[in-house]
């Protein structure tokens, strides 16, 4: 687990890993479809020791797979949710703005 937010690096360093993972899931669930391409993934979630044991791996698996379905139907939850955290710290900037009167700081 990162122990800083920063930990993550540049989300410029490299786009062609994500970009490939996303390729080869999508072409290995379209060939094998979602059972095997999961079991397989479990599998290397073991041999890799991303996981501890084979029901973790199952879990972290299936929950890959789910996320690749949901990003081909269009979903956007990561956006999204980076979207809502911007709009909480600009909210939260805004009720605490030095020098601002409180009655002024609520208004939009």
């Amino acid at each position: 687990m990162p122990k800083s937010n920063q930990e993550f690096g540049s989300p410029y360093a490299n786009p062609w890993i994500p970009t490939s993972e996303h390729y080869h899931a999508v072409c290995s669930l379209n060939e094998n479809g979602p059972i095997d391409h999961a079991r397989a993934l479990a599998h290397q979630l073991l041999v890799h020791g991303r996981a501890a044991n084979e029901w973790e791996a199952l879990a972290m698996a299936t929950a890959q797979v789910q996320s690749v379905r949901q990003i081909v139907d269009g979903e956007r939850l990561h956006r999204a949710a980076r979207r809502q955290l911007e709009a909480e710290r600009a909210a939260a900037r805004k009720r605490h703005a030095p020098g601002v009167p409180a009655a002024l700081s609520s208004v939009t």
